[in-house]
């Protein structure tokens, strides 16, 4: 899988990815561990993102790869 991010972000394509911050089968470890293994230059360390005066999660940008938390336990597939 790491491969085939790289050449995604290579090519120049955005990548997101997005993990629930109290998920525990596909956490945000995991997101973590990968932009760690694609060995791409940190641009933003983790900060607090704002939703209606709250904190939604966080945010940690990498260069042309974007970690994203969210205080959501999964995600679910809309049609």
């Amino acid at each position: 899988m790491v491969d085939f991010v790289k050449n995604i972000i290579k090519a120049k394509v955005p990548v997101w990815a997005h993990y629930g911050d109290t998920d525990i089968v596909c956490n945000f470890l995991i997101g973590e561990r990968v932009a760690t293994k694609l060995g791409i230059e940190l641009l933003t360390p983790k900060n607090p993102w704002i939703f209606e005066d709250q904190i939604g999660g966080t945010v940690t940008k990498y260069d042309g790869f974007t970690l994203l938390t969210g205080k959501f336990k999964y995600t679910v597939k809309m049609d």
